[in-house]
């Protein structure tokens, strides 16, 4: 495409008003017809079209902003924070068409869920391309859902595609999204439940999951749904889901349920099997998180794989908060963060101007620092990990100390701490391990692993483990985390890496854990960037449990499914087993 004649860096203003052109019934080939609120400049001439494409309300994810003031209160119903595909007062503003699609039994879409949809997103962009107000030239955008599905769509390669830009997007469906490391992550049980307005799902599927779980979650043996049962039996989720009068699709949390093990099921839904069939170019991008899911990986998984010109934007932390704390930082999500940035690339492949944005390094990191998520400094990264990381083991010791030196002779007995499951108690034990003060700030930028000697009590359970920054004053700010479910702790060697462990989840590479034995695991914890200042200390916490969080409206029971059994852990530190932590520093 030929660079428009402006001056290099600049982008789009907003100089159009917005025409709404009302909900649009689209046809694709075999005559079903998708629901699309369309937006576009109220003006002569063609433009370049953006699609966000998902299972969310359209209403929700791009109307309200459109029709009411920008960025109200995050306590509102009108908070811009479910405005997951894009401010069509923004983008259409500067001269781009917003077109809002629901697939097919979503909303006012025909046809039944989960059939089609990647098929129906390449019919979506070909008929954009030839409208009227359009210039044949069309891109995607949006975040979570939205960001998935331009990954899937972009595989069938639409020939009017020319970008997209997938945030907090999954990529490979079993690791980021309901499955850390093996451990069920129940976060996906109220965005299906609540959140999707489905309008027709396949009877059969509909029977044969309503039987599924009503038979699991009667099944007192069951270690994995044990403890749900418990706490959603008498709820309305619970209600809602196994009801025949409220409908689900084959995304919901027991589908999940029947899937504990990486297969066939999560394969033909995850574009990491097929980003060689995705020939445009993308910019990835998500916010430093702590344990919430996994949406961070699939962002790093996407830019490792795609072989297109691409970039990664990694914003600031999206630090999980106690339950029922209220949380500022939720006033910047979603699009806000996202939307200049949107421009700058949207501009560049859809309307030929040159904006910088492709001279520019490919990664673009937020830096924490101060304990404090929006506290940092932006910098470039050319490669990921950064190929100047110095690769640093901290070891486990004695008295709760993370130092450099390998571990001793003395005092071989091990740590440990004994964990109750959630339906008896809410408290959740560790051991935490801390570094004395820095002498000196020390950045730390990539991926985590930690290699954990321990033993168990039990047939299986889960590690936890989370990553903090601790200042002189005793304010904390958990970075990251890491997961493994015990029995799911074989690698693959030929994918992994010693920063980055590449665990199988099958069914077959699944073992039984013998109780009292030393086993070795290997724990990839996500990535991060931040700088922990002179005086700070790092600490590296060990769990077994985690306890909801609050995340809005998606309630109370947010969180790693843990194990329904009192589980004695060990966690060795001696020369025969140095448990450590390696950390990206960045001299």
């Amino acid at each position: 495409m030929k660079r428009k004649a402006m001056k290099k860096g600049e982008t789009s203003q907003p100089i159009y008003k917005v025409k709404y052109l009302g909900e649009v019934m689209i046809p694709m080939r075999d005559g079903v017809r998708l629901a699309a609120d369309i937006f576009v400049p109220d003006a002569r001439g063609k433009f370049p079209a953006l699609l966000a494409y998902a299972v969310w309300s359209k209403e929700t994810s791009s109307h309200l902003q459109w029709t009411l003031p920008p960025q109200p209160h995050y306590q509102t119903l009108v908070w811009d924070g479910t405005i997951e595909g894009g401010s069509s007062n923004y983008l259409v503003s500067r001269g781009y068409a917003h077109v809002m699609a629901q697939p097919r039994g979503i909303g006012h879409s025909e046809g039944v869920v989960d059939k089609n949809f990647a098929t129906d997103g390449y019919d979506l962009i070909e008929w954009i391309a030839q409208q009227p107000w359009c210039d044949g030239n069309v891109g995607t955008i949006g975040i979570s859902a939205f960001g998935y599905s331009q990954l899937v769509v972009a595989t069938t390669q639409p020939p009017h595609l020319r970008c997209i830009m997938p945030l907090n997007a999954m990529c490979d469906v079993y690791r980021d999204g309901p499955y850390a490391a093996g451990i069920l992550h129940t976060f996906f049980f109220y965005l299906k439940a609540v959140y999707l307005a489905v309008h027709t799902v396949d009877p059969e599927h509909r029977a044969e999951q309503q039987r599924l779980a009503r038979e699991a979650l009667s099944n007192p043996d069951n270690p994995d749904i044990y403890p749900v049962r418990d706490i959603m039996m008498h709820s309305e989720i619970y209600n809602a889901l196994v009801h025949p009068q409220v409908s689900d699709t084959s995304w919901g949390l027991f589908d999940y349920m029947m899937h504990p093990y990486d297969g066939p099921f999560y394969w033909e839904r995850s574009p990491s099997y097929r980003l060689d069939d995705i020939k445009v170019p993308a910019y990835l991008g998500d916010e430093w998180r702590t344990y919430n899911y996994g949406f961070m990986t699939g962002a790093f998984r996407s830019f490792a794989g795609l072989k297109v010109p691409k970039r990664l934007m990694m914003l600031p932390g999206r630090i999980e908060r106690p339950m029922m704390a209220v949380d500022p930082d939720l006033s910047k999500r979603p699009f806000a963060g996202y939307a200049d940035e949107t421009i700058r690339w949207c501009d560049y492949w859809l309307k030929g101007i040159d904006t910088g944005i492709m001279d520019e390094p490919p990664l673009k990191i937020f830096t924490m620092q101060e304990c404090e998520p929006y506290a940092g400094t932006w910098h470039f990264e050319n490669e990921w990990p950064p190929a100047r990381t110095k690769w640093t083991k901290f070891y486990l010791h004695t008295y709760g100390r993370l130092s450099t030196e390998p571990p001793g002779a003395t005092y071989t007995i091990p740590d440990s701490f004994v964990q109750a499951p959630i339906t008896i108690t809410n408290k959740i034990e560790s051991c935490k391990y801390q570094t004395g003060p820095l002498p000196e700030d020390l950045t730390i930028t990539g991926p985590i692993a930690l290699k954990l000697y321990a033993s168990i009590d039990t047939e299986d359970d889960n590690w936890i483990v989370g990553l903090s920054d601790v200042a002189p004053d005793g304010r904390k700010m958990e970075l990251t985390r890491g997961f493994l479910k015990c029995s799911h702790r074989a690698i693959d060697p030929s994918k992994s890496k010693p920063w980055q462990p590449y665990h199988p989840h099958t069914k077959e590479s699944v073992e039984n854990i013998q109780p009292g034995s030393i086993y070795e695991y290997d724990i990839e914890i996500r990535p991060t960037s931040n700088k922990f200042l002179a005086g700070h200390r790092i600490e590296l916490e060990i769990m077994s449990m985690s306890g909801p969080t609050q995340r809005i409206a998606f309630g109370a029971s947010s969180f790693h499914m843990c194990s329904n059994h009192v589980c004695c852990h060990k966690i060795y530190r001696d020369p025969e087993h140095p448990s450590h932590v390696l950390l990206p520093v960045i001299p």
